[in-house]
């Protein structure tokens, strides 16, 4: 006679790991929705810092529009919100970075967008230095803390040249010629 096994099929299984890996992706959707709600309070000041704190080695976009750049949200690389209904601007900000001489640039936006900024799968987000209300907040790519500046030429003082970490692969070729 033969014995009775009561042991799972394969098929039993894999439906097992199926509904819990639905299970987590529902659960990990909603906690990064908390994270990002929790990442910080969300003010030019510390702007870089809630961003990074939201990311966790993911890219995210800052984006802001609107007729005064009162409307501003997240989105992930896929372009879909995770965040949405930040007050940053009460008016349009001026958006600067430094090029690589270190000369000062003005940040150019898409049309329907009067700011930006990125958050990269590295942890560094895209240098700038931003105009808003007679103060000017400057964003380093890593590792640094924004700086407020009470006028453009000290914000322009700020810049060192060795502290430039190139952002792209073509960028850092470039500067090896």
């Amino acid at each position: 006679m033969w014995a009775v096994s009561r042991a799972f099929t394969l098929i039993e299984l894999l439906i097992v790991v199926a509904l819990m890996a639905i299970i987590y992706a529902l659960a990990a959707g909603s906690f990064k929705r908390d994270s990002l709600q929790d990442a910080g309070e969300w003010k030019l000041e510390t702007l870089d810092l809630a961003l990074k704190n939201a990311g966790q080695n993911e890219y995210l976009k800052l984006a802001c529009e609107g007729e005064v750049c009162q409307n501003c949200r997240v989105v992930d690389v896929k372009g879909e919100e995770i965040l949405a209904d930040l007050t940053l601007f009460e008016e349009p900000p001026k958006a600067f970075y430094f090029d690589k001489n270190g000369y000062l640039e003005e940040l150019k936006f898409p049309s329907d967008r009067c700011f930006e900024m990125e958050l990269f799968e590295n942890g560094a987000i895209g240098e700038a230095l931003v105009e808003h209300k007679g103060l000017f907040y400057r964003y380093y790519s890593a590792l640094r803390k924004a700086e407020i500046f009470a006028s453009l030429d000290d914000a322009k003082t700020s810049y060192d040249p060795r502290s430039r970490i190139p952002q792209y692969s073509s960028e850092f070729f470039n500067e090896l010629d």
